[in-house]
């Protein structure tokens, strides 16, 4: 397993690699939303369990956002190698920006279509693989 090709954007993935790792990150980032939603609420009016809260929301807000960051470029990655299978450019996913038509159209493109069978320009299949053992 080589961890690197996570936030790697050569080579390519398939559809089951791509459901995994994006998925995946959907499910992380929700659980630790989750996890630290008890503590998104107003501190209590005491000075001392005040400040006690103001400092586990700080804490928690920080790790939040480092962990939506990794992921995103985790998810990022993996879908830029996703339209490398389907013998397109990373920067399709930009698409994803223009609102219900870029989704859908990304959704589809992305998450349902095969790739392109055979090796293209953006190399074999499945060459961005995490699990993959070319180099």
């Amino acid at each position: 397993m080589k961890i690197g090709r996570l936030f790697s954007f050569d080579g390519r993935v398939g559809r089951e690699e791509w459901w995994l790792t994006f998925g995946g990150a959907v499910v992380i980032i929700s659980a630790i939303d989750w996890l630290l939603l008890p503590f998104g609420g107003p501190p209590d009016s005491s000075d001392r369990s005040g400040q006690l809260a103001r400092y586990v929301q700080g804490v928690g807000l920080i790790f939040s956002v480092f962990t939506v960051l990794l992921l995103a470029g985790i998810a990022l990655g993996v879908t830029a190698k996703r339209w490398h299978d389907r013998d397109r450019s990373g920067l399709w996913t930009l698409l994803a920006l223009v609102p219900f038509i870029g989704w859908t159209r990304v959704a589809i493109w992305v998450a349902v279509l095969p790739g392109t069978a055979g090796t293209n320009r953006y190399g074999f299949p499945d060459d961005g693989s995490v699990a993959g053992d070319s180099a």
